[in-house]
């Protein structure tokens, strides 16, 4: 059975096949084709015309079916060869089409790849701030008194959506919308770091330190920091889970930063118009929970590498 270390790599490589709406190679008389690099004819392959392979057309596929081919999908593409949208299950699609005409399963992996890819963005983007204020927060908790919970609770209070509904009507919608929310979201995650520098502040080795005569920018950096950066690792998780989740349900509802680019929030809305409805917004659940334990166990894999450097 392969180690973690051996199946990552191979994942992401049946993944980006799968992501492709072209195979990445293809081995024909003795030749490799990078196909997924190159554009090739039909005359490459023995056929008449110049015409562009199609990688999903009956006549282009003919020309190939004694040569070795890698799986891959759909892409974004439109099957153009079905006569109708919103096809059922079926062996050339495995989850159907959605009203555009795309293959639903490849829709469905890079939806998650982007919608993942957006929520940590969004933890990366909260929890660094959120982390250096909430310690120093903490840590002058004596002198800041309430004004730094008058602080905390002000941003918190800012939502996800209404940043993007305020960003979506102003004309640099992404700038706006990062500067937004880098000046509001770090206190979702210093509101946890500065009880915990709080709590840490009692500790003896942190009064050990200060009747030693260390500065406070010493102590900060060489002992809250440290303990401080081990909860984060710990909470990241949960806080991507929950952008992920937050986001999903406001692209469901038509909120989006990306309108055009896929989503999950967007395939389980597109879900409820297919002819297996039902059993295509199981599969958005299902990808969902099994996105949340990768996410977890990832976050718990690389938490055990960091501890042992």
């Amino acid at each position: 059975m392969l180690k973690t270390k051996h199946t990552i790599p191979v994942f992401l490589l049946v993944l980006l096949m799968m992501l492709s709406a072209k195979p990445l190679f293809i081995i024909h008389d003795n030749q490799i084709f990078l196909t997924g690099f190159y554009d090739y004819t039909e005359k490459n392959f023995g056929g008449n015309t110049s015409v562009l392979m199609n990688y999903h057309d009956k006549q282009s596929l003919e020309l190939i079916k004694n040569g070795f081919v890698p799986p891959y999908g759909f892409g974004t593409n439109i099957d153009f060869t079905e006569n109708q949208h919103l096809q059922p299950f079926s062996q050339k699609h495995l989850l159907g089409t959605n009203g555009c005409g795309q293959d639903f399963f490849s829709y469905l992996l890079i939806a998650t790849i982007f919608s993942t890819a957006q929520a940590i963005l969004l933890t990366i983007l909260s929890s660094i701030p959120g982390l250096i204020l909430g310690q120093y927060l903490g840590f002058y908790n004596a002198r800041l008194g309430r004004i730094s919970i008058w602080i905390l609770e002000s941003f918190r209070s800012v939502s996800l959506a209404a940043l993007i509904i305020i960003a979506l009507s102003t004309p640099g919608v992404l700038i706006s919308f990062l500067f937004m929310f880098i000046l509001t979201q770090w206190s979702k995650q210093a509101v946890t770091i500065r009880a915990r520098t709080i709590e840490n502040m009692s500790a003896p080795y942190l009064l050990d330190a200060k009747l030693a005569g260390y500065s406070d920018g010493y102590i900060l950096r060489k002992f809250i920091l440290r303990s401080n950066l081990t909860f984060l690792f710990e909470t990241l998780p949960h806080l991507i889970l929950y952008y992920l989740t937050i986001l999903t349900n406001l692209e469901y509802f038509g909120l989006s930063l990306f309108p055009e680019t896929p989503s999950l929030g967007k395939m389980i809305l597109d879900s409820q118009q297919h002819p297996d409805a039902f059993y295509l917004i199981l599969v958005c659940v299902l990808c969902l929970i099994l996105l949340s334990q990768v996410i977890l166990k990832t976050s718990s894999w690389l938490q055990t590498q960091l501890g042992k450097v």
